[in-house]
This record gives C-alpha cells, structure tokens and sequence, in this order.
C-alpha cells in the first residue's frame, strides 16, 4: 500500500468520517431511545431484580472486557498474516450486521425474559466487532 497516494488517503479518510459519524449515531442517539423504548425499567435477570440501566452499563462493561482480551490476539493475527484490510472489512460487516439485527428484538410485554438478553447480545457483538475494525483500520 502506497502511504502518499491520494486514493488511498481519501478511502482511508472517507472510512473514518463514516465510522465516526457511524458510532456517534447508534452509541448516543439511536440505542438509548431504542433499548428505553424496548426494555421495562425493572427486569428480573438470572433470578436478580436489575434495572434496564445497570443491565446496559453491564453489557457495555463486559463488551468492553471481551475486547481489552481479543484484541492483542486478533491484531496479532492480522499482522502476522498481513491481512489487516481483510479483518477490517470482516469486522466492519459483522458488527454492522449486529447492529442491524437488533432491529429483529420485541418490546417486552407483560412477564418474562422476552428479547432483553437477545437484544444485549447484539448490541455486545455490535460493540466489540466494531471496534475490531476500527482498531485494524488504525494499525494499518
């Protein structure tokens, strides 16, 4: 890859801007209305009364956990095979297809576990695949 082309600058740039706009769009505008239209303010989680806060904070937490592990491994792996472009456009289609999927999860009516632990899974999988394909656009 040529460092001073033009072409490459732009796509790199253009990638960035997307990205940037991407995460300030679904982290602060869309999923807090979204997961406050979808899940109750009390829920009973594993046995436990918990609110929809705490459990949020708590998926984000964990996600954030999960990628301080993988991502020494992940980016190793990349740069032992040289294949940072082809791990960031795998990620960068996989947590853009998590995201997506959240989509599919039902408000909660009435008792039971309804999609609350579906929908957390994808927003974790959003959260951690995405920021894999931000980590392999900047160590490009």
């Amino acid at each position: 890859m040529l460092l001073n082309d033009k072409k490459t600058i732009r796509a790199w740039t253009y990638y960035d801007w997307a990205n940037s706009a991407y995460s300030l769009i679904i982290t602060s505008a869309i999923f807090p209305a979204y997961y406050s239209a979808i899940v109750p303010e009390k829920i009973n989680w594993l046995g436990v009364n918990i609110s929809r806060s705490s459990l949020a904070s708590f998926s984000i937490s964990f996600s954030f956990l999960f990628i301080a592990i993988l991502s020494p491994i992940l980016s190793s792996i990349a740069d032992y095979k040289g294949n940072k472009k082809s791990f960031m456009k795998f990620f960068c289609y996989l947590g853009a297809s998590a995201c997506a999927a959240m989509f599919f999860s039902k408000k909660c009516r009435g008792r039971g576990q309804c999609t609350v632990g579906t929908h957390l899974l994808y927003y974790c999988l959003y959260r951690i695949l995405w920021q894999h394909s931000v980590l392999q656009c900047f160590s490009a």
